[in-house]
């Protein structure tokens, strides 16, 4: 694809609206566009309604089709205020034109370039092309590559003055700070440095320029001080090719080169680093003179800034003072120097509503923003002065997320030291290989969580027992302790190791903040004995005598207590439930009296909820009654019960008089009932 332009391209068309028009062919005496500019090339375009006054002139893209096209990519002017015309129906004529606004201009008015969009750039440029960027707001060339630009839109400027034969001075519209930036013509003749000076707006002549010359001066300012140019002055022997410039031109496009104020083409001399060779040596006594464009030096105290001078870059405020400053609203915000970056307005803002950013507000302290919430301080003194790093979100959990891959590890470290362990004598470390949590002191590791939730103190295989490895140590002087909670924190349950023994506690309603009401469960003293304070036991007796005891069952009323641990024993009832399944010894002594001798026999036994046991019981071997003469009965049982069963004592005469009695006394057990767990 090029831009072309061709004489004598004109055709028709019936196309309506807006959009791409459809080609109706060659007008007499002309060439169609396809002919004319070729298929797929760009060109300038004018759109004329034929006895109508619309009109569009633009830019577009020529294509060869049945019919052939024209698209109309970029609209320059029209009878639409410059927009696209929605032509309505009839002929229009279609012809290839070169807009005023794109032509060069009379030489005494302005040199005018091809200007246009980054966007508009011819899609196939040629080196040397040239054209003024209005995106940019920058001159720009094509280098054979890629574009280059210079300057901004007031960079480069023209002074047309006129002679008079008597005046010697000018002004400028432009200060110029060195002769270098200037190139001086006197009717079309380089004029060398040494017929003019340069003091701020005024150009001075040695001699006055005759009367009618015209003279025209280019400066050239990019906006900072320094040469732009650099001037080598030589003289011409009739003999020498080869004259030797100031400076390195990189490229022959750089130079322009002078005999006696006459520009020398291109294809008279040649350039190889400082070496200029003509290819005929310039004549003796000739004045040569070589301007070589440069690359810009930026001064002292040099800045670009916006129109009214409050947003700048400015490079060294004073001599030598070796800094960039950044201003915005006539407020200085950033400064760089030997010493970095200085944000003077605290913050450095991430996002577009600037409540993501990092600042200084306080002294000595970075502080982290996302979404308006100081989220990470660094440096803080306010929550401990021992922390450098604080993580915190007020409304909700504050965390901190290490990602490691599936064959590393996550690990943090506290050192006391730059090598060997002193880099690492603390750490927390999850080994991602095989999900084991980590954790080491003085440089090595002291307790690990396997993947399966296993503990291991003082080794790294949690899940293997040895009697040299250690599972749990805990010292402490006053009151040690290992404490257990349920998933509801309702229950806690502790083990306390003292000088006299290792106590074994309960505590209900502790929680995650320490059980209350606090009884110790089990003991074991340094002795070696066990105890069980609050292991289920009773022991209870009859206070009253029970009298006339009939041949049927009969319970025991066993209604006073000598002890009842757990109040697990019913005086009303005379019967023991238990609190918790296990094995249970239990024991009862009954005494009776008056049992007649035709009793045939008397039966003293242990009922539970769960099955009978009678153990016990005496025949009447007697020719007599008893009469007044004690006789008791003991029996033992290891009863097999279930939480909630139920135990009492009773008695059975077998046959004979209805006058037994169960002997009862109020404060003598004569007649008792006892119990306790066994395990």
């Amino acid at each position: 694809m090029a831009f072309v332009l061709n004489d004598r391209v004109k055709e028709t068309t019936t196309t309506t609206g807006t959009g791409t028009i459809n080609l109706g062919g060659a007008a007499t005496g002309f060439e169609t566009f396809v002919a004319g500019i070729g298929n797929s090339n760009v060109t300038y375009y004018c759109i004329a309604g034929q006895g109508t006054a619309e009109f569009e002139v633009g830019i577009g893209t020529v294509t060869d089709a049945s019919p052939d096209t024209l698209s109309r990519t970029t609209i320059l002017s029209s009878s639409n205020s410059d927009s696209a015309v929605n032509f309505s129906a009839g002929t229009k004529d279609v012809f290839c034109t070169l807009p005023a606004g794109r032509t060069i201009r009379e030489v005494d008015t302005a040199l005018n370039v091809p200007t246009g969009t980054t966007a508009q750039r011819a899609g196939s440029p040629a080196a040397g092309d040239f054209r003024y960027n209005t995106t940019t707001g920058r001159f720009e060339g094509y280098l054979g590559s890629a574009w280059g630009s210079f300057g901004s839109s007031n960079s480069f400027f023209t002074n047309i003055f006129a002679g008079d034969g008597s005046d010697t001075t000018f002004t400028l519209s432009q200060t110029i700070d060195n002769e270098n930036d200037l190139l001086v013509f006197i009717d079309g003749v380089f004029q060398a440095q040494n017929v003019y000076s340069v003091s701020g707006t005024t150009l001075t002549f040695a001699t006055a320029p005759a009367n009618g010359r015209v003279i025209t001066v280019y400066s050239v300012k990019a906006g900072v001080s320094g040469s732009n140019y650099t001037l080598s002055t030589m003289t011409g022997d009739g003999s020498d090719t080869t004259l030797t410039l100031n400076t390195d031109p990189i490229n022959e496009n750089n130079v322009q080169v002078y005999i006696d104020g006459t520009y020398q083409n291109k294809d008279t001399f040649s350039v190889s680093g400082t070496t200029l060779t003509f290819s005929e040596a310039p004549p003796n006594n000739t004045k040569v003179e070589a301007i070589v464009a440069t690359q810009t030096t930026i001064n002292t105290a040099t800045q670009l800034l916006d129109a009214d001078g409050d947003t700048k870059i400015q490079v060294e405020e004073s001599s030598d003072e070796d800094k960039i400053r950044f201003d915005t609203g006539g407020t200085e915000r950033m400064v760089i120097d030997s010493n970095g970056v200085d944000i003077n307005g605290n913050a450095l803002i991430l996002d577009a509503d600037a409540d993501t950013k990092i600042d200084a507000a306080t002294d000595d302290e970075i502080h982290f923003t996302v979404a308006g919430s100081e989220t990470v301080y660094m440096g803080v003194t306010s929550y401990n002065a021992s922390d450098r790093i604080v993580l915190t979100n007020t409304g909700g959990n504050a965390s901190a997320t290490i990602v490691g891959s599936t064959s590393g590890e996550s690990s943090i470290f506290m050192a006391d030291g730059t090598s060997g362990d002193a880099s690492y004598r603390g750490y927390v470390q999850y080994q991602h290989t095989n999900d084991n949590m980590n954790f080491g002191t003085a440089g090595s590791e002291a307790m690990r969580i396997d993947s399966s939730g296993n503990v291991g103190i003082g080794t790294s295989s949690p899940t293997s027992y040895a009697n040299s490895q250690k599972t749990l140590v805990i010292e402490d002087s006053t009151s040690p302790a290992i404490a257990w909670s349920d998933t509801g924190q309702t229950r806690d349950w502790f083990a306390i190791a003292q000088g006299s023994g290792l106590y074994f506690n309960y505590g209900d309603g502790g929680g995650s903040g320490g059980a209350s009401n606090v009884s110790s469960v089990m003991v074991l003293d340094n002795t070696g004995h066990v105890t069980q304070p609050l292991q289920p036991a009773f022991n209870v007796f009859a206070n009253a005598t029970q009298s006339n005891i009939s041949t049927s069952y009969t319970t025991v009323q066993m209604n006073d207590e000598i002890f009842d641990t757990n109040a697990d024993f019913d005086t009303s009832t005379y019967t023991f439930t238990a609190p918790v399944t296990g094995k249970y010894l239990l024991q009862a002594h009954v005494s009776i009296r008056e049992l007649p001798l035709n009793a045939g026999w008397f039966l003293v036994g242990i009922l539970t909820s769960n099955g009978a046991y009678n153990f016990s019981r005496t025949t009447t071997p007697y020719d007599a009654d008893f009469g007044g003469t004690l006789f008791s009965l003991p029996v033992t049982v290891v009863a097999d019960m279930d939480a909630n069963d139920t135990a009492y004592v009773r008695v059975y005469q077998f046959s004979g008089t209805a006058q037994t009695d169960i002997y009862g006394h109020s404060s003598n057990p004569y007649t008792y009932f006892s119990g306790y767990l066994l395990g």
